[in-house]
């Protein structure tokens, strides 16, 4: 084997970061696909083995015992090049060595600066130019014909058996952080829940994080260039997209998220009753909801003692109803 040996999750998390460990699977993987490089890099890791080629190409190498995230990817990606009228995924593959089985994904190299590097260094004509131009790619990439993608269950964002499970995630999450505010959540989910199965499903990144969007600097001002890692992309109401940027980038700009949305879709309201219900259900259901969580509790400045009469008012403080505050 020229690769490492993984058998657990745990053994996952302890080698897909190391370089020297895929070194020999990196050299097989280019070789197959006949691109000659000189230097490998690290890349900064999601939950996936990611490395660089003489910042030209990408290579990601996916946990493939462990989870569909190629399966998911790889298609999502061909249909986005359709989209945005350039090539997004170079070559893919599948690389055998010894017991262990690597799907993998080569991309081109996008020079850029995540977002969370620049938080509050944007002016405020970066910003808005920002907010614009990622209200404008969302509402392509949401409306793009996801037919191809239709019945394939790695693609259903909230699986009836998965329901029960996520809500008790964020419930533990929620209920260790502020007491006894838990106890309306399941009547809240379930209304909200009854809402958004009526939502349209379009296809969605699912993983909005400040990691994942993109800026140059061009001509001495920062400029939004892509959203990477198409990982996460599932079939799901809109709002599943919204409560990850709201919680990484908006939270604590009510105003500029009021903008954003209005960008998005003028008949938008970010703080209706409507919206407002659908987006708390999608939040405690995503997968990701008690790390959102934690980030919203962050930025909101949720004292250590701070508490709440009720589930309501505690979405009221986090989400406030009515107006952009």
């Amino acid at each position: 084997m020229i690769g490492p040996t993984v058998k657990t999750w745990e053994d996952w998390k302890n080698v897909y970061h190391q370089r020297k460990a895929w070194l020999g699977i990196v050299a097989k993987v280019f070789r197959r696909e006949g691109i000659v490089y000189n230097k490998i890099e690290n890349a900064t890791p999601g939950t996936s083995a990611v490395f660089i080629a003489d910042r030209t190409y990408v290579l990601k190498i996916y946990p493939g015992p462990f989870m569909r995230d190629h399966d998911r990817e790889w298609p999502v990606l061909r249909l986005l090049e359709k989209a945005v009228g350039r090539k997004l995924l170079i070559a893919s593959g599948v690389i055998r060595d010894g017991e262990m089985t690597w799907p993998y994904a080569i991309f081109p190299y996008i020079e850029g600066t995540p977002y969370r590097a620049l938080v509050g260094r944007l002016s405020e004509a970066e910003a808005q130019a920002f907010h614009t131009a990622l209200a404008s790619l969302l509402r392509k990439v949401h409306h793009l014909p996801a037919d191809p993608l239709q019945g394939d269950p790695v693609y259903a964002w909230c699986p009836k058996e998965e329901k029960e499970r996520r809500l008790n995630k964020a419930a533990v999450q929620l209920g260790e952080r502020i007491q006894n505010v838990t106890d309306g959540l399941a009547d809240f989910v379930e209304r909200g829940w009854a809402d958004l199965k009526g939502e349209p499903l379009h296809l969605v990144h699912g993983d909005l994080t400040a990691d994942h969007l993109l800026f140059r600097r061009v001509d001495g001002r920062w400029t939004f260039e892509a959203v990477i890692d198409w990982g996460d992309a599932h079939l799901a109401p809109i709002y599943y997209d919204f409560v990850v940027l709201w919680a990484e980038v908006f939270c604590d700009q009510p105003s500029a998220w009021q903008a954003f949305i209005r960008r998005y879709d003028e008949r938008l309201d970010a703080f209706c009753e409507a919206f407002r219900r659908r987006f708390i259900t999608a939040l405690f259901l995503h997968p990701y909801a008690p790390d959102l969580l934690r980030i919203i509790h962050e930025k909101r400045k949720l004292g250590p003692t701070e508490t709440f009469s009720a589930f309501e008012t505690y979405v009221d403080w986090m989400y406030p109803a009515g107006r952009a505050q």
